[in-house]
């Protein structure tokens, strides 16, 4: 979402609400920094970075340098305020992956790598978390760290929630198909967190608020209407059908020093 945060209500109610737009809550993200193994000299590619709070977590360890990708300007510059001083250590890049030079695109170029609920940066809808396993583990050494995060279903979504949500059937995995793509790569998981349902309450909640304060405020403002109305379908799809259907875990994978990826063993896509 392009644009200022302090000319957008929305957007700088979320920042006040959230530290970043998934329902993962911060305990897990602490969790999945310290699984990444940083120390001095690692490089960590953050894709989806938004505001850079992922990246202003892990850059606390000295001597760590990152690069972040973003579509969105707007999100960058303010990954830039949020990080000071450490902002100088990190690349940044204002587009999409297939975009960013080849000098942050070499095999093997970092030491660990996060995605967290941007797998659209890589494909569209199912095909975001296969192609995102695959540009990540080439991306890192032998021995690296990779932290991916993505919706699945907790059961089989009702028509009504599709209908009322736009969210295709095929879109996601369950969360044991999720792991396995990991798994047939050879990639060994060290952690998995899946987002509680008290986590999204606070979540869509936090989304709610967002969208209705501003309209109550200004009820003669017609992009605050026209977005009040669009949130209340949503929570209306969440409360019957989406808290029991949908899902959201984060795979912390590790890249075997002997990485079958580096012999020639290259999944398909959609494996």
């Amino acid at each position: 979402m392009a644009g200022a945060a302090g000319s957008d209500p929305y957007r700088a109610r979320m920042d006040a609400a959230l530290p970043w737009n998934n329902p993962l809550p911060e305990a897990v993200v602490d969790h999945v920094v310290a699984r990444l193994d940083l120390v001095p000299g690692s490089r960590l590619l953050d894709v989806g970075c938004g505001r850079g709070e992922l990246l202003a977590r892990a850059l606390t360890t000295a001597g760590v340098t990152a690069t972040g990708i973003d579509p969105d300007q707007a999100e960058l510059e303010r990954a830039r305020a949020r990080l000071g001083e450490a902002s100088a250590r990190v690349v940044w890049h204002a587009c999409g992956v297939a975009d960013v030079p080849p000098p942050d695109r070499a095999a093997g170029s970092f030491d660990a790598a996060l995605c967290i609920g941007a797998t659209h940066a890589f494909a569209d809808r199912r095909e975001g978390l296969p192609a995102t396993l695959d540009a990540l583990t080439v991306l890192l050494r032998p021995g690296g760290v990779l932290a991916v995060a993505e919706g699945y279903w907790r059961q089989l979504p009702d028509a009504g929630y599709l209908a009322a949500t736009g969210i295709g059937r095929d879109d996601y995995r369950t969360h044991a198909e999720n792991l396995a793509l990991g798994e047939r790569r050879g990639l060994l998981p060290e952690f998995i967190a899946v987002s509680s349902l008290g986590d999204w309450d606070h979540f869509e909640g936090a989304h709610e608020r967002a969208a209705l304060e501003p309209h109550a405020r200004h009820p003669e403002d017609e992009a605050a209407r026209a977005r009040a109305e669009q949130r209340r379908v949503w929570t209306d799809a969440y409360r019957r059908w989406g808290r029991a259907t949908l899902g959201f875990a984060v795979y912390v994978f590790r890249l075997p020093v002997a990485s079958a990826r580096r012999s020639g063993s290259r999944p398909t896509a959609s494996a």
